[in-house]
C-alpha cells in the first residue's frame, strides 16, 4: 500500500459529499481501495471507497450499539463469537463487554483494524487488542471454508449493502455456511437499513429465513423510522429471561441508555415475530432469493423504482404483531409476570407509532 500524498484527488467527490468545513485528516491506499478519514464538525467519518463503514455520528452509533448488544442479552454462558467485518469496531466493543470465551473478527482489508484503532479509538476501545479476541485478515466466508469451529453467534459487520463485498454476505450460501458453523441454539444475526428499498430488503429477508425459517426479527420500538435487525436460531432452544434481565443490568443499561433504550422492556418490545407475516409478502414471484451464481441484490436496486422504503412495509407488520410468540421464544418459568409488562409496552410502542 502506500499513502496517498494528493489529497485534491479528493475534494471533487468529497466537496459534493460532505459540501464544506470538512477536513480529510487521513487516507491511505491499497490494492482494495483507498481509506479516507474526514472530520467535520466535530464528527469523523471512515470511508472505504465511497462506502462509508462507520463514523461518530449518534445515528450510526445507535445502531452500532444495538447490533452488539441484543445478540448478545440473547446468548448464554461464556460464548464463541464470530465478527465479520471490523469497521470502526464499535460492535466489537459492544459484544467485548459481555467478555466472551472466544472472538474471532475476520477483516477482508488488511489496514482496516489498524486505521479504525488509531482515529477512533474512542469507540472501539482498541478492543483488537484484549484477551481472547483474535483477528484474522480474509474474506469471511472463506474463513468459514477452511475450519470447523463452532460459535454461539455468527454476524457480520456491513454498513452499506450496495458493494460486492457486503453483498456477498446476505447470499443463501453464506447464511447457509454460517448455519453450519452454529452450536445448537446458537444464532445468527442480519443487519437490514430501514431505509433500503422494499425489493433488495424483502429479498434479504426471504434469503435469510430460507436458512433460519426459526427467526425472530427487532426495530426500534418508538421511532418513525428504524434498521431492522434478524435473529436466526439454530434449534428451538429457549432464551431465558432472567438472563436477559441480568445481563441487561450488568452491562448493557448504561450504553443502551445513551442510544434512547430507557429500559429492558422497551427493548423487549421491539422484538416480533416475522417468519408468520412475511410468507404472504416475501411469497411473490418478484422477490428472489440472492444467491451467488444468482446474485439478485445487485440488480434489485436499480429494479426498485417506488419510493417505499422496508420499514415502511416492517411497521405495517410490527402494529399487527399480538407478543403470542412470546411463549415459544422465552422461557418464563421463572418470571411468569414479566409476560404482561412486555405485552403492555409493545402496546405503548404500537400506539406511539401510530
Amino acid at each position: 500500500g502506500r499513502v496517498a500524498r494528493d489529497r485534491s484527488f479528493f475534494r471533487g467527490y468529497y466537496d459534493n459529499r460532505y459540501r464544506k468545513n470538512y477536513e480529510i485528516i487521513y487516507s491511505f491506499e491499497n490494492y482494495l481501495d483507498t481509506k479516507v478519514v474526514i472530520k467535520k464538525a466535530g464528527l469523523k467519518y471512515l470511508l472505504a471507497g465511497p462506502f462509508l463503514s462507520g463514523s461518530t455520528e449518534s445515528k450510526r452509533q445507535s445502531v452500532q450499539t444495538l447490533q452488539g448488544h441484543i445478540p448478545m442479552l440473547l446468548t448464554q454462558g461464556k460464548e464463541n463469537i464470530l465478527e465479520i467485518g471490523y469497521g470502526v469496531g464499535q460492535i466489537a466493543r459492544s459484544i467485548y463487554r459481555y467478555r466472551p470465551a472466544d472472538f474471532d473478527i475476520v477483516e477482508i482489508d488488511p489496514d482496516m483494524v489498524r486505521i479504525a484503532n488509531r482515529f477512533f479509538n474512542e469507540v472501539n476501545d482498541r478492543v483488537t487488542d484484549k484477551k481472547g479476541v483474535r483477528v484474522s485478515i480474509m474474506d469471511g466466508r472463506h474463513f468459514l471454508d477452511i475450519q470447523d469451529k463452532q460459535y454461539d453467534l455468527i454476524m457480520s459487520d456491513t454498513f452499506f449493502i450496495f458493494s460486492e463485498a457486503s453483498t456477498r454476505l446476505y447470499t443463501l450460501e453464506h447464511f447457509t455456511r454460517a448455519r453450519k458453523h452454529l452450536k445448537e441454539g446458537g444464532l445468527c444475526l442480519c443487519w437490514i437499513p430501514g431505509n433500503m428499498g422494499v425489493l433488495p430488503g424483502l429479498s434479504i429477508i426471504k434469503t435469510f429465513q430460507t436458512v433460519f425459517p426459526d427467526l425472530l426479527a427487532w426495530r426500534y420500538p418508538e421511532k418513525k423510522s428504524s434498521d431492522i435487525f434478524l435473529i436466526g436460531r439454530k434449534g428451538k432452544k429457549k432464551f431465558s429471561l432472567s438472563q436477559f434481565f441480568n445481563r441487561y443490568r450488568k452491562t448493557a443499561r448504561n450504553d443502551l441508555m445513551r442510544v434512547g433504550i430507557k429500559d429492558p422492556y422497551e427493548l423487549l418490545s421491539g422484538f416480533f415475530n416475522i417468519k408468520e407475516i412475511m410468507p404472504a409478502v416475501c411469497g411473490s414471484r418478484a422477490i428472489l432469493l440472492h444467491i451467488e451464481d444468482k446474485p439478485f441484490l445487485d440488480f434489485a436496486f436499480s429494479m426498485d423504482i417506488s419510493r417505499k422504503l422496508l420499514d415502511d412495509v416492517i411497521k405495517e407488520y410490527f402494529f399487527k404483531d399480538d407478543t403470542g410468540w412470546l411463549d415459544e421464544y422465552f422461557s418464563f418459568h421463572d418470571l411468569p409476570g414479566e409476560k404482561i409488562k412486555i405485552r403492555r409496552q409493545k402496546f405503548r410502542a404500537i400506539q406511539h407509532l401510530r
